[in-house]
């Protein structure tokens, strides 16, 4: 047993040196090229709930920044269904549109729209509650998928 986990260890430790001399970095790290565009954009203000909590989750993937040269325009839509009739399993169906301008410029850089949805039981009566932490897991992620095609979009060929 204890040769396995020497085994181990070294092969983690060699894996770890082969990641290292390839020149990997992480595309999100701090101080990585991706990590400094992403931290120039600024999310347009927020003109109602589902909105606001966007705007939130996108900023705490992004930050905010103080001197941002793009702006983020966009629009959550969020559509509440049932998943069939003689169950209590619901979802909401979330999508994000979105525009990425440079500021100065008014050149758009990046457009698209990311769409997903997220379910929830309404078996024990909590109806609005179940429903609310629904779209808030929906729209955190909506900011994930955005954040990942920003990435794409604006990395550097």
């Amino acid at each position: 047993m204890p040769m396995n986990r020497t085994f181990l260890r070294l092969a983690a430790l060699l894996v770890t040196l082969v990641v290292a001399a390839c020149g990997f970095t992480p595309v999100y790290a701090p101080g990585s090229d991706t990590a400094q565009v992403l931290s120039q954009i600024e999310i347009a203000e927020p003109r109602n709930q589902n909105s606001y909590l966007f705007v939130r989750a996108m900023e705490e993937r992004l930050g905010r920044p103080t001197d941002a040269d793009k702006i983020l325009k966009h629009k959550v839509s969020v559509v509440g269904e049932g998943v069939e009739s003689d169950t209590d399993r619901r979802r909401v169906v979330g999508a994000v549109s979105y525009q990425l301008t440079d500021k100065k410029t008014k050149k758009l850089l990046a457009s698209g729209n990311v769409d997903t949805f997220a379910g929830y039981s309404v078996s024990d009566g909590l109806f609005a509650g179940a429903q609310q932490d629904a779209i808030e897991r929906l729209i955190i992620i909506m900011a994930d998928q955005l954040t990942r095609e920003l990435m794409i979009k604006l990395a550097k060929p």
